[in-house]
């Protein structure tokens, strides 16, 4: 989505650099939603709960830096299909 907005940010002239960081805002929600309850439960179980939360969450924010500094090198490449076989 990013790369595929480019022409349309510079038509508004728009700020790349607030432009990333809210692209990197939006993006890590989507990849948090399946990954954060398998980073915070690898986590050593003697840990806090409230502990494993904010490893979890300096993690997040660490890669939503990342994303802004080069949201080109980030996307969710994958597709969703559905194969319906029959016996011949």
């Amino acid at each position: 989505r990013w790369m595929s907005e480019k022409a349309l940010r510079q038509e508004k002239k728009v700020d790349e650099a607030q432009a990333a960081k809210e692209h990197a805002k939006r993006f890590v929600p989507t990849t948090r939603t399946w990954s954060n309850s398998t980073f915070e439960s690898a986590l050593d179980s003697s840990r806090s709960t409230g502990e494993r939360q904010a490893l979890a969450e300096e993690l997040f924010q660490t890669y939503e830096s990342r994303i802004a500094q080069s949201p080109q090198d980030h996307a969710m490449d994958y597709q969703h299909v559905y194969l319906v076989m029959h016996k011949a």
